[in-house]
């Protein structure tokens, strides 16, 4: 396993360089959840000017400032100033099986790093975003949104010394959420989705039949996805203590893989239905191109799931 300081790796200028001036945009408008309104730079149809920003792939035409193209043979897409802002909460999965790394870091630490590029986006763009985290045994943290700048270090300073372990405990963690955030807003779940197909359901529908916004970063490792075990292998529970089996791998490759796959379109199917956004995010590629891939169709209006990221 690739182990690494977490707290010190949480956000590289390589991992942020992939989503730099770009935007998180909603499908859902809301008010601030917290006392007291601020001005949030947001694009379309808005009231006044704000300033400008280099165009990204995707951005609508729209709002390209075709003045300024000709004045100076650069794109850029025009910001507005909207009295609206819609707050971000991310959650993220702190089960056992999101500590599996083999030949990468682990999902927690991967999932951490793209929470990490997220919230920094959100707050150069000065929307407000939380972050929550919590396991069975009744460890962990909820941090509610916040908008400035100096909200980043106090997003991860304690969830970074979190560890992974135990059974899932996202349903019951959303369940806690929702009298604390009864407005509508944006929740983003980090998380490798193994726990029960109608508890995974539960959870995307719980969140999106109260008009919240909601994405699933899908975490998962080389391995899981594409079975790369060759010889016989120790297969341990990491969410139950003592439970292991050996294999050989050749045997069970093509049913594991059938499966795995099964799983893969179950989940996808689920958000799709549900109107949810879904992206994955593959431990052994960069956690913010992953994020900037989904966030190219997802600004662009395309909401068909993202399976990687498009490293050109």
């Amino acid at each position: 396993m690739n182990k690494e300081p977490r707290k010190e790796s949480l956000l590289d200028s390589e991992d942020f360089g992939w989503i730099d001036g770009m935007e998180f945009r909603s499908r859902r408008r809301s008010g601030d959840l917290y006392a007291g309104r601020h001005k949030s730079s947001q694009l379309g149809g808005c009231t006044e000017f704000a300033d400008h920003r280099p165009y990204h792939p995707g951005d609508p035409l729209r709002q390209m400032d075709w003045r300024l193209l000709g004045k100076s043979d650069r794109h850029f897409i025009k910001r507005f100033e909207d009295e609206r802002t819609v707050s971000t909460m991310i959650i993220i999965d702190r089960s056992g099986s999101m500590n599996f790394g083999l030949s990468t870091r682990n999902k927690f630490d991967h999932a951490l790093r793209a929470a990490a590029c997220m919230a920094r986006l959100l707050l150069s763009n000065r929307d407000p975003v939380g972050i929550a985290s919590w396991d069975r045994s009744g460890d962990g943290l909820i941090v509610k949104p916040r908008s400035t700048p100096s909200h980043f270090e106090s997003l991860f300073v304690d969830i970074a010394e979190l560890p992974a372990s135990g059974e899932t405990f996202l349903k019951a963690l959303v369940e806690r959420l929702i009298p604390l955030f009864p407005q509508r807003m944006r929740v983003v779940l980090l998380s490798d989705g193994f726990m029960p197909d109608e508890e995974m359901a539960g959870v995307l529908q719980t969140l999106s039949v109260r008009g919240h916004e909601v994405i699933l970063g899908h975490v998962l490792a080389p391995e899981e996805l594409h079975f790369t075990f060759t010889e016989g292998t120790r297969f341990e529970d990491l969410e139950e203590e003592d439970s292991w089996r050996d294999i050989d791998p050749a045997v069970y490759r093509e049913a594991y893989l059938q499966q795995f796959n099964q799983f893969l379109d179950q989940l996808q199917n689920q958000c799709t239905r549900l109107g949810c956004g879904y992206f994955r995010l593959l431990t052994s590629e960069s956690a913010g191109a992953g994020l900037a891939a989904f966030l190219r169709r997802w600004n662009a209006g395309n909401f068909a799931p993202v399976l990687g990221a498009d490293i050109k």
